[in-house]
């Protein structure tokens, strides 16, 4: 069906009296949209329909109302309705696809990016893999946990430029999401020894820092409402080694004795005391813990030996 003089004037007053009727879509009909969407349909190239549409932003709604008009007003025929209904339907179908890979794909990439301090945008083959394995039913979480499992087995000399998208999500990606799963199931099984080690530190630092005044450790008394994963890393990794109690004992003890000195008092927190120098105050722990029982057990036997001399008194 051609574009002549006649029809386009009879679009271009279905377009002037739509404008003033109560459509649902508010933009329907106005800045000239139903004469360049009818323009594309009578052009016969559906092709050139679909950029009409991505570049008006033209959605199934819209289009729907524009083509439902053509057909009223015997401006196209059933034949011609069907056909671009279905082809508008295939090209909907395939761009919302597309749109949820592509949102996807970015949120990938910038949590890789995140974890690696990397500006990596992904290439035709990195995305075409991550689509892949999204098809095949993996989920942006798979791939999350594959940036953090691989960034930290591979951060050495050897294996750290290969801490890449095309590398980690190859056709190996499904053998890799299966060891971080490992890894991650390893520390899930702490969890209720890592809500209690924080439950225990919140109560320490709301005791030891009472006053606004006296407050050097801003935010830290909410770190139990959501435990960054780091620090999730960090329990389990000691709990693995030590039990909860010995954890505990540090984190009191640190925290008594850094809450006297504010140079100390400002750096308190849950991953610093957890850091690589835990051990180191594990030792001191122990040492003073084992100094206060033997004062303990030196007291009672006092105190039970001047009750038996008292005894001795009164016989």
């Amino acid at each position: 069906m051609k574009l002549n003089a006649p029809t386009l004037l009879k679009i271009e007053d279905i377009q002037k009296k739509s404008i003033s009727k109560n459509f649902e879509l508010e933009y329907a009909f106005k800045e000239n949209r139903f004469l360049l969407f009818s323009f594309a349909v009578f052009n016969g190239v559906f092709s050139t329909l679909k950029v009409l549409m991505e570049n008006l932003k033209i959605n199934k709604k819209e289009a729907y109302i524009y083509l439902d008009t053509l057909l009223k007003e015997d401006l196209i025929n059933e034949k011609t309705y069907t056909s671009i209904a279905n082809s508008l339907e295939t090209t909907i179908n395939n761009t919302k696809k597309q749109k949820n890979y592509s949102e996807e794909i970015e949120e990938i990439l910038n949590n890789f990016n995140k974890i690696t301090g990397k500006r990596v945008k992904g290439s035709k083959n990195v995305k075409a893999y991550i689509i892949k394995h999204l098809k095949n039913g993996f989920k942006p979480k798979d791939f999350k946990q594959v940036n953090i499992y691989y960034s930290k087995l591979w951060d050495n000399p050897t294996m750290k430029k290969y801490i890449k998208p095309s590398t980690l999500y190859n056709n190996k990606f499904p053998d890799r999401v299966e060891q971080a799963k490992e890894y991650f199931n390893e520390i899930e099984k702490y969890k209720e020894d890592i809500k209690k080690i924080c439950l225990k530190f919140k109560k320490l630092i709301f005791l030891e820092f009472k006053t606004e005044s006296k407050f050097y450790t801003p935010n830290q008394e909410d770190i139990c409402e959501n435990i960054p994963f780091s620090l999730k890393e960090k329990i389990a990794f000691w709990r693995n080694k030590y039990s909860t109690e010995e954890i505990i004992n540090v984190i009191e003890l640190t925290i008594s004795s850094w809450s006297k000195k504010p140079s100390l008092a400002k750096h308190i927190s849950l991953s610093k005391i957890l850091d690589n120098k835990f051990e180191e105050r594990l030792i001191v722990v122990k040492r003073i813990l084992e100094k206060n029982n033997q004062f303990k057990n030196k007291a009672i036997q006092d105190v039970n030996e001047w009750l038996e001399e008292q005894l001795k008194q009164n016989d």
